[in-house]
């Protein structure tokens, strides 16, 4: 088995337990996943590597559409019950 499928399976389990448990909040938790699979580590050939490059680790946080997304709902659900006058 390659070692990169057994760091996956590692990051994972380790991922589902603190999802879990929320033992850490959640978005704390994805970001550890994402640091997890871009952190470089040695392999068997002497290459230090991670599982995901950097630029594929921080693809996502560029696209404008995904912000302006969440920003819709915030915007579309009010105030929360604890916030009204």
């Amino acid at each position: 088995m390659k070692p990169e499928f057994v760091g996956l399976g590692l990051i994972l389990a380790g991922a589902l337990y603190l999802f879990w448990t929320q033992r850490l909040r959640t978005d704390i938790t994805a970001l550890l996943v994402m640091l997890c699979l871009a952190i470089p580590w040695p392999h068997s050939d002497g290459k230090w590597a991670g599982i995901l490059t950097p630029q594929e680790a921080f693809a996502g946080f560029g696209k404008r559409g995904r912000h302006h997304g969440h920003g819709n709902v915030c915007f579309q659900r009010g105030p929360g019950p604890d916030r009204r006058s």
